[in-house]
């Protein structure tokens, strides 16, 4: 699930590109983020101009992606793109949380679990940046 597009005081845009792993055997869900931020010029070339939106201060959408979707949007992308690539790992249905920074400025991402009843993962999420 990819998240975000609000613009950062730089000009840039910034999203979350969150990849759930069930590891079975333990009853876990690892949950790998990938935060970028790019020139809004670079946003188009990565497929994420529907993501846009106008308002730093707004509920974001998000996109469901396939993991080949991905890969090739990830591979397209210059690597000083990636601002941090953290990982989180919880149980179905239990909240996690990332915070990548420091006040003043710190991006937060809440986000849930779950396994699917037709398989996969339902995700939910908050992104919030304070600046």
């Amino acid at each position: 699930m990819i998240v975000g597009g609000h613009a950062l005081p730089d000009g840039k845009r910034e999203f979350a590109v969150m990849t759930p792993t069930w590891m079975p055997d333990s009853k876990l869900i690892a949950i790998e983020v990938d935060l970028l931020q790019l020139d809004v010029s670079d946003v188009a070339a990565a497929g994420l101009e529907t993501l846009i939106t106008g308002e730093r201060k707004t509920q974001q959408h998000a996109e469901v992606w396939t993991p080949e979707e991905v890969a090739r949007t990830m591979a397209a992308m210059a690597g000083e793109t990636l601002q941090a690539k953290p990982r989180v790992i919880t149980t179905p249905g239990a909240m996690g949380r990332i915070t990548v920074g420091h006040a003043p400025t710190r991006f937060e991402l809440e986000l849930q679990a779950t396994e699917a009843a037709e398989g996969g993962f339902d995700l939910s999420s908050e992104l919030k940046r304070s600046e």
